[in-house]
């Protein structure tokens, strides 16, 4: 094995273990984690229209569990793409 393709080999190992430590996994975890929220924030919106929807339609009294329901679909759908942003 030459000198040449030895340095190769140990600045590898070396670039292997660095890639490794704690801290460099602590960036990974958090560009992951941010990579995540970025990629789940409009189903979360929606997730949050869906339940201001359903909590205004929960609080007519005079409505059964099915109409309820119905109107929770129909208004649901409605508002969503009426408040895109």
């Amino acid at each position: 094995m030459s000198a040449i393709s030895a340095v190769i080999v140990i600045g590898v190992g070396v670039m292997i273990i660095a890639s490794n430590t704690p801290a460099a996994q602590a960036r990974r975890r958090e560009k992951m984690k941010e990579r995540i929220e970025k990629i789940s924030e409009p189903y979360r919106k929606k997730g949050e229209k869906c339940k201001y929807i359903n909590s205004l339609i929960d609080e007519i009294p005079e409505l059964s569990y099915y109409e309820a329901a119905q109107l929770k679909k129909k208004l649901g759908n409605i508002y969503l793409e009426w408040n895109e942003e």
